[in-house]
């Protein structure tokens, strides 16, 4: 292991430690931002500062070159992208990128919040931000979205709206409207399931923007995210965004692509054992969490990348085969194709213009992100916990200190008007129903004034027990004397032992409805414009 290694590695295990007690914050409104907005500013110039100490290469190329091209081809395909459904009003100027991600779903504002602070950090910092629509993700067959309703009995409940019929799952760039009437009706629809508690819900504002599946040719996820983005530029964000499927497809990803296939066995080795760190220091025991390993068949190894071909949508892992200065490239059910060296990269590029796909996963999404598309990467909390991986990855196989992130996400809870009931407060009255069989020498006021003085007289006695315990051998006496003047103190506190199981019982009652209430993930669409505003604060937006 380098030098390098040894002492960036330790500064990477203390910032990971503190990335694994992230939580969520539980209460309304609040916040987690590392960095904070303070100092954001400082890092933006820090990461720009760091990465133009590497001298790495990709496929032969300075990290310089492929981070122009890469930044070039994202501008320029992320705002005529933007454009084709949205006006971008900004100025062309070299400052620094501000990138987030996340899949094309109406997700919950600890979500939304990072489009929100990609904007005001961008503006900060005289940069411009991007969003990826991270349509390489694998869609669900049932696409639904959680919302509030009362049951037959008048509770709440958490429910289930329909956003899609039914579908085989494919990766979001794949997945195309199967009932355009279900789709045409969402924002209506989530409208109403929230009436009886917000009254002008986001979901009215989006319906504003929202891509009919009869006019437009763009697929399930595509169209949601295009609507989401055409309401935030009616909200004032200034961003661009850009599917993944249509970035990769470009040069610098080719490169970047070319660059682990010809050192893949080395790669494969690296990316395995920051896997295994990874599980270790976080106690995880799958072998499939938080992304499996990758595995190796004979001469075959399979890569960081998922694959599938025009007509054939299904997503596949990549494998390659090298053969003397020939790569074979397959998803091992459908095709093979040969390419050689040296110009791996123009042949990539070209499989890709055919119809064969090659995209990222997870890990080489961010990967590729930090190391040539931004100055800053937001992340959620799920995304920081395993960029710790990336980080290794940085340090490990390019040899280079990583650039930092920002990790960020916000609790905004629907107002449901359901009083908030906690596990904790029951595990509360738990330990007093306990002390009241053991310990009830402590609940002195709560006695009946008829039983003050046998009270007093008790816990005298248990004093002075409890002062001269003997020793094993003649303990057995001691111990009798002991539970009875225990079991005739918590006699005579049974009227309040019998209200506390009453108060626990009611908070059982209550308990579920008030997880619903307290639930943080029901989508944005379903807050009420009040939201915004929110959001605009938390993140500073001036």
């Amino acid at each position: 292991m380098s030098q390098l290694a040894n002492e960036d590695g330790a500064a990477l295990e203390a910032l990971a430690t503190t990335r694994r007690r992230l939580r969520a914050p539980t209460r309304d409104g609040e916040i987690l931002a590392l960095p904070d907005f303070d100092s954001i500013g400082d890092v933006v110039r820090s990461n720009q500062q760091l990465m133009s100490t590497w001298s790495m290469t990709l496929d032969g190329i300075s990290l310089s070159q492929i981070q122009q091209l890469a930044r070039k081809e994202l501008r320029e395909l992320a705002e005529a992208y933007t454009r084709t459904y949205r006006n971008l009003d900004w100025t062309e100027n070299n400052g620094p990128i501000i990138l987030a991600g996340h899949q094309p779903q109406l997700f919950h504002p600890g979500v939304w919040i990072k489009n929100f602070a990609a904007s005001a950090i961008a503006q900060q910092t005289g940069g411009h931000a991007y969003n990826l629509v991270v349509d390489n993700d694998q869609s669900p067959s049932h696409l639904t979205m959680s919302v509030p309703q009362l049951d037959s009995n008048g509770k709440l409940i958490r429910g289930s709206l329909q956003l899609d019929q039914p579908g085989i799952e494919l990766p979001f760039e794949n997945r195309q409207i199967v009932s355009r009437e279900i789709y045409n009706t969402i924002p209506d629809r989530i409208a109403q399931s929230v009436s009886p508690w917000v009254s002008n819900p986001l979901a009215l504002a989006l319906k504003r923007h929202w891509f009919h599946a009869d006019k437009v040719d763009f697929r399930w996820g595509a169209a949601v995210a295009a609507s989401r983005h055409a309401l935030e530029g009616e909200l004032g964000l200034q961003t661009a965004e850009l599917p993944i499927g249509r970035l990769v497809q470009g040069r610098a990803f080719a490169h970047f692509i070319a660059e682990i296939l010809v050192r893949l066995p080395e790669f494969q080795s690296v990316y395995q054992q920051a896997l295994h760190n990874y599980r270790a220091r976080n106690h995880i025991r799958s072998m499939a969490h938080p992304v499996p390993d990758l595995k190796q068949f004979g001469t075959w190894w399979e890569t960081p990348f998922w694959t599938w071909r025009s007509g054939q949508p299904h997503r596949r892992p990549l494998f390659a085969e090298f053969v003397s200065n020939t790569v074979r490239l397959s998803d091992r059910v459908d095709w093979q194709f040969e390419i050689q060296s040296p110009r791996w990269s123009d042949a990539i590029y070209d499989l890709q213009q055919s119809g064969v796909a090659i995209r990222p996963r997870a890990i080489t999404t961010t990967l590729f992100a930090r190391m040539a598309l931004c100055d800053l990467f937001i992340h959620g909390i799920g995304g920081a916990k395993y960029d710790e991986i990336t980080d290794q990855l940085f340090l490990q196989f390019w040899q280079v200190p990583p650039p930092q992130f920002m990790t960020l996400t916000a609790t905004m809870l629907l107002p449901l008007g359901i009083e908030r009931v906690s596990r904790a407060q029951i595990d509360l009255i738990d330990q007093s129903i306990r002390e009241t069989r053991f310990q009830a020498e402590q609940f002195e006021q709560q006695i009946e004034p008829k039983h003050a003085e046998r009270f007093r007289q008790l816990r005298q006695q248990k004093l002075v027990c409890l002062a001269a315990i003997p020793d094993r051998y003649q303990r057995k006496a001691w111990h009798r004397e002991i539970s009875a003047i225990n079991h005739e103190l918590s006699e005579l506190v049974n009227p309040l032992r019998l209200q506390l199981l009453q108060k626990r019982d009611e908070l059982i009652r209550r308990l579920p409805e008030s997880q619903v209430a307290r639930w943080r993930e029901f989508g944005f669409a379903l807050h009420s414009m009040g939201l915004v505003e929110k959001l605009r604060t938390c993140v500073g937006w001036e």
